[in-house]
């Protein structure tokens, strides 16, 4: 089984695609990729998502239900780890007491030496 996270992400570029050599193309992919990853879809949900033809592919309506759904969710997981590696950028604030029995300081002590450990 296709992790369950890429297969929603194959799904979102083709039901915005004409075709799924188009959501291929989009996704660096093979366009074989991309009709196994609808076809596993469509088994795990029970769903129809998609009507194809050779050369084209229509979205059903059960597909753009689960479009609305799936497009939420891969935009909350963008804004979950977009929240979570802004955090790590925020600037650092408060004091620093360092205690030592002898000092020798060669360099003066900034933000960046204090990250690095130095």
């Amino acid at each position: 089984m296709t992790n369950q996270f890429e297969l929603l992400k194959i799904f979102c570029v083709a039901a915005e695609s004409s075709s799924f050599k188009q959501a291929a193309a989009v996704l660096g992919k093979s366009p074989q990729t991309v009709t196994r990853a609808i076809q596993e879809l469509e088994v795990s949900l029970g769903e129809i998502l998609f009507y194809r033809t050779t050369r084209n592919s229509k979205i059903t309506r059960e597909g753009e239900n689960f479009a609305v759904k799936a497009k939420r969710l891969l935009r909350e997981m963008d804004d979950l780890f977009h929240t979570a590696s802004s955090d790590d950028e925020q600037e650092m604030t408060g004091h620093v007491n360092l205690t030592s029995t002898r000092i020798e300081v060669s360099q003066t002590l900034t933000k960046d030496t204090l990250r690095r450990g130095q």
